[in-house]
């Protein structure tokens, strides 16, 4: 796989996942601030995991 093709996947994945985090944020305006804060915490944690690669694969192709 070309290293072009490899950054538009993550270009998508990264658009795909800030969509439905944005429809997940709409629903949690109704929930109860406990059960928002540990959505939250799921949530920067599951981007906190994504960062390393991302991280990784702009190093990788900005050679």
């Amino acid at each position: 796989m070309s290293d072009l093709t490899v950054v538009a996947a993550a270009v998508v994945f990264t658009g795909v996942l800030a969509f439905a985090y944005a429809a997940w944020m709409h629903g949690e305006e109704h929930r109860p601030a406990d059960e928002r804060s540990i959505g939250a915490r799921i949530v920067i944690a599951a981007w906190a995991a994504l960062a390393a690669p991302a991280r990784w694969l702009i190093g990788r192709v900005g050679r």
